[in-house]
């Protein structure tokens, strides 16, 4: 069954986005580069400039697992995050069919 992880880092420091963005890129070009990843993107949001959102696709609850045990992953959590101040909220949703949008009828 695919996953999708979803979520939000709220910075608390304001200004700080930008180099949150930069933290990110080795994280998420080790992410991209595993085979059982569909999707893993952070991106500023539009309406709200202390914030990044984090869009993964996974294609099982395992590859998300091993994902969790990767060097880029263990590394962004280990030097990256503690050097800022960030709220994250990130869920979990598991899905069991895909459609175009405009076959949902």
């Amino acid at each position: 069954m695919m996953l999708i992880v979803a979520g939000t880092f709220t910075l608390q420091s304001p200004g700080e986005r930008d180099r949150f963005l930069e933290a990110t890129s080795e994280l998420t070009r080790g992410s991209a580069a595993e085979a059982a990843c569909v999707r893993y993107t952070f991106s500023a949001d539009p309406l709200n400039e202390n914030v990044v959102n984090l869009f993964e696709i996974w294609e099982s609850e395992n590859s998300l697992q091993a994902h969790f045990e990767e060097d880029h992953y263990r590394a962004f959590s280990k030097n990256v995050m503690p050097t800022f101040k960030v709220e994250k909220q990130t869920k979990i949703y598991y899905v069991d069919e895909v459609r175009e949008v405009g076959d949902w009828r």
